[in-house]
């Protein structure tokens, strides 16, 4: 999907996929933590260009998990959402 998205030039399709990236990488990959903030910046941007907003939200819900996680070392780690709702297959 990522490779297919570059090809194409689908920001949109590129952003998600990278945020479900991240969000795979928190779930199960825990020690990524530095992997999945890289994964989350860049489509934090492009949502915001494109006015994305609840994906914008969940980008930056997953961002504020990352930066909790290094204070609440005992909390579990953040939800995974890697699953698109209905309104984002077609973006």
């Amino acid at each position: 999907m990522l490779a297919a998205g570059t090809r194409l030039r689908s920001g949109s399709e590129i952003a998600l996929t990278r945020v479900q990236l991240a969000e795979l990488l928190l779930a199960h990959y825990p020690d990524e933590k530095a992997e999945a903030l890289g994964h989350l910046n860049f489509p934090i941007r492009e949502f915001r260009e494109m006015k994305m907003q609840p994906a914008l939200e969940r980008a930056l819900k997953q961002r504020e998990a990352l930066d909790n996680a290094d204070t609440d070392k005992g909390r579990p780690s953040a939800p995974c959402y890697c699953a698109l709702s209905k309104r984002n297959l077609y973006f």
